[in-house]
């Protein structure tokens, strides 16, 4: 009886290795035994060569490496060069792909995912000439831990050598119970089969276009750091808008080529499914691909609760976006990933801290204070996202919101420019430069009947509205790259329920992004984006709509700083324009002063 093959055989162009081995591993199975080849099918997921389950012995990620003996010019525990070929270590590089299998798993609810044990194999060479080849010590023992020639001459032999790799990893420390469950292996399966990737959408197309363009032709910024070195850790400090996360990825993508691993990550899901999905639009190639992880540090700190020994030190180059959002905790954690003379980069935005005791205080964690004094800051004034416009009004909010009395100097200080003849001039605004002109935010007032139903008025009028914006969007070319904002989820608000309705009404698919898988999920074609206020940080729409802005954002004093945050945040998404839904008889002083500061500017508007 043979294993059963869940995916295809690779084709024989360029992958007649792993093809043999995919074979053979399925001849020399049984019953007990599962194989995937390949898989490079999961979104998020670097191309992992092999996966092997035997309900007995445990599951393997293997790294497939279809060279002889002579094609390997150097190797040892931590390097190993192979003729003609450039990447990482085989155990480094089925590292990396087992922790983006490991992050695609957690995104699922059910039971805690199998552990994974990982090792690589060599099926043209046998063990015995490997290590007369290479007499070292460590190297010698380090090789019982991987499959050779020998180890596929029979089932008993397989076995025999899976059995020890599971006691003696290539990586990391053997598990205390590395055998899978019925429950752990029927829910892997379930999560693991094959099918096409979601789509990138047009509008992340079109995001990652930015990317390309950075990456074929770096700006003189960039340059400084777009090859590896050794330097202290450098800090990209500007408003939102200004490109800092673009500068991150454009030196994730420069480290990968130049063989570092490198981790990408953040405290947001929706942010990192969002800069999953730019990365996923670009042409890096396998190798490139597959030595950059995009994450968010809590998720990766669950999946590697028992594990952590075994990724320590694993990442060259580590970049955070939203640093300021990260608590000392996480920035530890991040340390124990990273080798010691790893490079950091770093989005700061001080004074825009969202969670934690630094959303209080405005004291950023241990780390990042000591980075911003030890390291190097970049700060970056030219504004991407949004024109003055915008720009002027979500500035005026988290500045002086909600005093009212504040309005007039503001405005006065702080001139709506319109565009002049030349489109290209870019307006300096204390420092941030940015594209003249643009929409004022919209506010629209719901009017509920004196006895009637409110929610059946709102509903309404969320049709209309969300109708309205999409139809605007169709005809600018920016077809459904629509991004509806909650200030509150499901457990306090009935708002994401009645966007749900309304988008429904309308025959609008909605990526939810309120709660459950698809926060990790990059947004499909044609598909418009549900989040809350705090989970939009870091992403950006062509135009957005605000719910719940009168509720939703609190009016007590001592709450003041947080709540300019969050409408900073939620007044800054969006690129083209922001339209924001209330009730006609709301009094939310925060909605109360955004109404004066638009109608103040809307003279200069005319």
């Amino acid at each position: 009886m043979t294993a059963r093959l869940h995916t295809e055989l690779p084709d024989l162009k360029g992958h007649r290795a792993e093809r043999a081995f995919i074979e053979r591993l399925v001849e020399l199975g049984d019953a007990q035994t599962e194989v995937w080849g390949n898989v490079d099918y999961l979104q998020g997921v670097g191309d992992l060569d092999t996966i092997l389950l035997h309900r007995d012995i445990g599951i393997f990620t293997i790294e497939v490496k279809g060279v002889g003996l002579d094609a390997i010019l150097d190797y040892g525990l931590k390097t190993c060069r192979i003729k003609d070929r450039s990447g990482p270590h085989p155990v480094d590089q089925v590292s990396l792909a087992t922790l983006d299998l490991r992050h695609y798993l957690g995104r699922f609810p059910g039971p805690r995912s199998p552990f994974f044990i990982m090792t690589a194999a060599f099926p043209r060479i046998r063990r015995t000439a490997f290590a007369e080849r290479f007499r070292d010590a460590q190297v010698v023992q380090h090789a019982e831990s991987l499959i050779f020639e020998e180890d596929l001459d029979s089932s008993m032999a397989l076995w025999r050598r899976l059995r020890h790799i599971r006691e003696v990893p290539a990586r990391g420390r053997g598990a205390r119970n590395p055998v899978p469950t019925s429950e752990q292996i029927s829910h892997f399966t379930d999560l693991v089969k094959p099918g096409p990737l979601p789509a990138v959408s047009q509008a992340d197309q079109q995001r990652g276009g930015v990317l390309r363009r950075q990456i074929t032709k770096p700006s003189n910024l960039s340059q400084k750091y777009i090859e590896p070195a050794n330097r202290p850790p450098t800090i990209f400090r500007g408003a939102p808008g200004t490109g800092k996360t673009v500068r991150l990825q454009e030196i994730a993508v420069g480290h990968a080529r130049a063989g570092r691993a490198v981790l990408f990550t953040c405290f947001n899901r929706v942010l990192a499914s969002t800069l999953r999905g730019i990365m996923a639009s670009q042409d890096l190639g396998e190798e490139v691909s597959r030595r950059i992880v995009v994450t968010h540090v809590d998720e990766l700190r669950k999946q590697l609760t028992d594990d952590l020994d075994t990724f320590r030190s694993t990442f060259g180059t580590i970049c955070v976006d939203e640093g300021q959002d990260l608590a000392q905790d996480a920035f530890e954690f991040l340390q124990a990933l990273a080798s010691p003379d790893a490079e950091w980069f770093m989005a700061d935005g001080p004074g825009q801290e969202l969670y934690g005791s630094a959303n209080k205080t405005g004291e950023a964690s241990a780390f990042l204070q000591a980075a911003r004094a030890d390291g190097t800051t970049e700060i970056l004034r030219r504004n991407f996202r949004n024109s003055s416009a915008g720009y002027l009004v979500a500035q005026g909010v988290f500045e002086k919101s909600p005093d009212i009395s504040a309005v007039a100097k503001w405005v006065s200080t702080h001139p709506l420019h319109r565009p002049a003849e030349d489109a290209s001039e870019m307006l300096d605004l204390e420092g941030t430069q940015m594209t003249a002109g643009g929409e004022l935010p919209q506010i629209i007032r719901v009017k509920a009947p004196p006895t009637g139903d409110w929610r059946e008025a709102k509903l309404h009028a969320y049709v209309a509205v969300f109708n309205a914006v999409l139809e605007q969007l169709a005809a600018e070319g920016k077809r459904r790259d629509l991004a509806v904002l909650c200030a509150r989820g499901d457990r306090t608000s009935g708002e994401p329920q009645l966007a749900r309705e309304a988008l429904a009404m309308l025959g609008v698919p909605v990526h939810d992004q309120i709660e459950g898988a698809a926060r990790d999920a990059v947004v499909p074609e044609d598909h418009v984006r549900l989040t809350t206020i705090h989970s939009s940080r870091g992403i950006e729409a062509s135009r957005v709509v605000i719910l719940d802005y009168d509720r939703g954002v609190s009016s007590v004093e001592a709450h003041t700083r947080n709540s300019r945050i969050m409408c900073h945040i939620a007044l800054s998404r969006g690129q083209l324009g922001t339209t924001v839904i209330a009730l006609d008889d709301a009094s939310s002083p925060h909605l109360l002063f955004l109404e004066e500061l638009i109608r103040a500017y809307q003279p200069q508007e005319d």
